[in-house]
């Protein structure tokens, strides 16, 4: 089968048109995703909090900046549990003066 150029041009055209396809569906269910981790998570922008799942900050205080798509790997890696029961959120780790410090932390759970 001999390819030409019109043909090829076709094809890389339906290529980009399913690909925009797929990023917009991709970034809708992104969105749902971190709805769903935001109304599951107990806490909210701007709480303290003590961070318990992450290895290298577990017992220092976060101050939450955000929240990230329940669909993280971590969170994931929690099976049989339903998506709008897992969070993950965000922040800045407080030094012990309680000021922020250049550290960004984590913090993830399950709501039981």
């Amino acid at each position: 089968m001999t390819m030409t150029l019109e043909k090829l041009n076709e094809l890389n055209a339906a290529a980009a048109k399913l690909n925009e396809e797929y990023q917009a569906k991709a970034r809708e269910v992104n969105e749902a995703l971190l709805q769903l981790s935001e109304q599951a998570c107990p806490h909210k922008i701007g709480d303290v909090i003590t961070i318990n799942n992450a290895y290298t900050y577990t017992g220092k205080q976060l101050r939450i900046t955000g929240f990230v798509s329940a669909n993280n790997w971590r969170v994931s890696t929690v099976r049989n549990v339903a998506l709008d029961k897992k969070w993950f959120c965000v922040g800045v780790v407080l030094k012990k003066d309680g000021t922020d410090s250049l550290i960004e932390g984590f913090e993830w759970g399950v709501v039981e």
